[in-house]
């Protein structure tokens, strides 16, 4: 939930002086932490307790959330702030998805992760619509709460009991390849590209699409305001509705074809996004978007980590979630950019055109590898 309430910060941002070239730049902060941290988190996970490892991400983005109290202008802090929150999302997630890639059986993969997916997806859902709610109350209600809830986490992973696993000295002792030599496999490498590109669609969506829709209003193009819910709340509900009704189907179909046919459907969805003029526009396209992507991140998730061994899991699932997270808000900067000098429209259009790109790659790599 804390992280969904950060998807509006560009809305704080320009209430205290910003524009949307320093909101780009804002978000796009916790790339760096999250691109550094993400792989080592990973390998950790393999050595240590994921639960130390996870206790400490989520205590630095609620303390860093929290902190957020004290940015009046735009200053140095708001860049430290958010260099904290992206080092304690890279302690949570990272060693998390290695969790579970480990727990889940071979032949659920897929389905598995689809369903830890719509946990993340559901709490999204929540967040998204009670953080423009609070927002809306004032910046003290808007990041206490989101402070609190990473409290609640916190409390409720502290509880949570995790076995060790037997014997993990003798799986690392006849372990001869390096950490580099683990993960930059050519097997990995279609995937990886593609979530980076994903991350950075689903990062740009969600941070741009509350103040899309604010300048909307602002500048006459529509005659009533527009509330991002309209959006946000149906494609993250429909994101876990299919995640839970659909999930079984992905382990027993092509992992490849899926992935294909719901990045083009995903790609034309965030140019219709340039498109909304309306309440019933949003939610009709909000629907195509999130039944593009809501299988889309399970499945590609599951056919990377399928490629590889079972011990080197918390590795390639650290190196996935940093880049999934690194194109989150990596493309921030070029979009923040985008949108200063030529707008939304144009920015979301481009970025269409960008995920287009990524597929084409992505199938020359797949069948290079055929």
């Amino acid at each position: 939930m804390v992280l969904a309430y950060f998807w509006h910060l560009p809305r704080f941002v320009l209430s205290i002086g910003g524009n949307e070239s320093d909101f780009g730049l804002i978000l796009g902060m916790t790339a760096f932490p999250i691109f550094l941290f993400s792989p080592v988190s990973g390998y950790l996970s393999d050595r240590i307790s994921p639960k130390i490892l996870i206790l400490s991400g989520i205590f630095l983005a609620a303390g860093s959330s929290f902190a957020f109290l004290l940015i009046e202008r735009i200053s140095i802090w708001i860049y430290i702030l958010r260099i904290l929150q992206g080092l304690g999302h890279a302690f949570v997630f990272a060693p998390a998805l290695g969790l579970l890639s480990k727990m889940i059986p071979e032949k659920n993969k897929a389905e598995g992760l689809g369903y830890f997916a719509v946990a993340i997806q559901s709490a999204n859902t929540v967040g998204s619509l009670l953080a423009s709610r609070m927002l809306d109350k004032g910046v003290f209600v808007f990041f206490t709460t989101a402070a609190l809830s990473g409290a609640v986490s916190w409390i409720l992973m502290s509880f949570v009991k995790i076995e060790k696993e037997e014997k993990k000295a003798e799986i690392h002792r006849d372990e001869k390849k390096s950490w580099l030599n683990t993960v930059l496999q050519k097997k990995f490498l279609s995937g990886y590209i593609l979530i980076l590109f994903l991350g950075g669609m689903f990062g740009t969506v969600l941070q741009f699409l509350p103040a899309f829709f604010d300048s909307l209003y602002q500048k006459n193009e529509i005659s009533n305001p527009l509330h991002s819910s309209f959006f946000l709340t149906t494609a993250m509900a429909l994101i876990a509705l299919s995640r839970v009704f659909l999930g079984k189907m992905t382990d027993r179909v092509d992992k490849v074809k899926i992935t294909r046919i719901n990045f083009v459907f995903l790609s034309i969805s965030v140019f219709l996004i340039s498109l909304i003029y309306n309440p019933l526009s949003a939610v009709g396209i909000a629907l195509f978007f999130g039944a593009s992507y809501g299988l889309l991140y399970p499945v590609l998730n599951a056919l990377v980590l399928m490629r590889s061994d079972i011990k080197d899991r918390g590795k390639v699932s650290g190196v996935l979630t940093m880049l999934f997270d690194t194109g989150f808000s990596a493309f921030a900067f070029l979009n923040g950019m985008l949108v200063f000098h030529y707008g939304y429209k144009l920015m979301f259009s481009a970025l269409a055109g960008l995920m287009v790109l990524g597929f084409f790659i992505f199938t020359f790599l797949e069948r290079k590898k055929a």
